[in-house]
Parts: C-alpha cells; structure tokens; sequence
C-alpha cells in the first residue's frame, strides 16, 4: 500500500476537510525534508464517508486492518505490518511501531 493510507478518524464535530488538510500539510513537510524535495505529495483530494452505525464502523475496521493481506509478505500476519493498528487492537503490540 504504498500510494493510500486508509483512517477511521473520529472528528468530534470538528470540519474533517481541515484536520485533512493539516495531515497531508505536515505530511509532505516531513517528507519533503527527509527526501530532499519540494512541492505536492498527493494528487488527488481525500475521499471520506461517514460512519454512522457501529455495525458499519465494524466493516471499515476489519476492511481497514485486511489491506495489507495484498502484500505478499503480511498475506497470512497483516497483524504485522508496521503502518496498521491492527496489532496494538489485537494485544500484540503495545503501541504502533511505524519507525522499525
């Protein structure tokens, strides 16, 4: 999954086009620096749905945390992919470990 990310983000009432806007800003400052280049990250706007029922949040979780089955090297442990929650919901992990 190295061209989406996919959030269940609860916004609290607050305009998710902002708190977006703000991710893909800081985002693409980081990377930006790290790489050594300038300018847009992502090429299109983001896509949202809202979830409304708890039967749907469900859904999403488990739609979420079955991605990195794609990856040939997580098919049988997407628990182990290092940019998924799935591990910490699971108990495997205490927090997420995107750095190793």
């Amino acid at each position: 999954m190295n061209n989406h990310a996919h959030f269940i983000i609860d916004s609290n009432g607050a305009d998710i086009s902002r708190i977006m806007h703000s991710l893909d800003f800081r985002y693409a400052i980081n990377y930006n620096n790290k790489y050594h280049r300038h300018g847009h990250l992502f090429q299109d706007r983001f896509k949202s749905k809202i979830i409304n029922n708890e039967n749907y949040l469900i859904k999403a979780s488990a739609y979420i945390h079955r991605n990195p089955v794609d990856i040939k090297k997580y098919a049988n442990s997407p628990e182990k992919y290092n940019y998924s929650s799935l591990g910490v919901y699971l108990g495997i992990k205490k927090r997420y470990l995107w750095n190793t």
